[in-house]
């Protein structure tokens, strides 16, 4: 088992649009290619990057991001394993994203996020200036994240600015 860096996410992509074309994978902000050609029934990943929001677009191999035949936007928070399944029909595609904690190593302990103010903004919520949960709203919760035993400054963020900050005691094992 390969243990998740602190501060990173694990995700891989899999096209089941049967009958659907080989498609790539694109970042929207700069078109960049992050899987090619991925033809039905295969899947891309899995790789380790940090976590943030990523807009992706899938598109037909070799199209670009106007030839979008299904557009994600994924905020993959820290500590988590996460599968986007890109499913349906060619005319009518959709995605999935199945995201499940990680096990984290003999030195950490697990804390969950929940967002509990009606009407708020979603906020991110940094450790020690890393983005652990990027847009965290009042109806979905995070998962459990492993975080190394120990006294963490939490930080909560709207675009950028700080709404307050706290420490959290992480015991090893709990």
């Amino acid at each position: 088992l390969r243990v998740l860096n602190f501060g990173n996410t694990r995700f891989s992509i899999v096209h089941a649009i049967e009958g659907g074309p080989a498609v790539d994978v694109v970042f929207v902000a700069d078109g960049t290619v992050i899987a090619e050609g991925l033809a039905y029934g295969t899947s891309f990943g899995t790789f380790d990057v940090p976590a943030d929001t990523y807009d992706l677009a899938v598109v037909p191999t070799g199209g670009d991001v106007s030839a979008s035949i299904a557009d994600l936007s994924l905020g993959l928070s820290a500590g988590t394993s996460n599968v986007v399944v890109v499913y349906g029909t060619p005319d009518a595609p959709m995605a999935l994203v199945a995201t499940a904690p990680t096990a984290g190593g003999a030195d950490t302990g697990v804390v969950r996020f929940v967002h509990a103010v009606a009407g708020a903004p979603a906020v991110d919520i940094l450790i020690a200036d890393d983005l652990i949960v990027p847009g965290l709203s009042i109806d979905s919760p995070s998962e459990h994240i492993a975080l190394p035993a120990g006294t963490h400054e939490i930080t909560l963020q709207v675009d950028g600015a700080v709404l307050a900050t706290a420490e959290v005691e992480v015991s090893a094992g709990s």
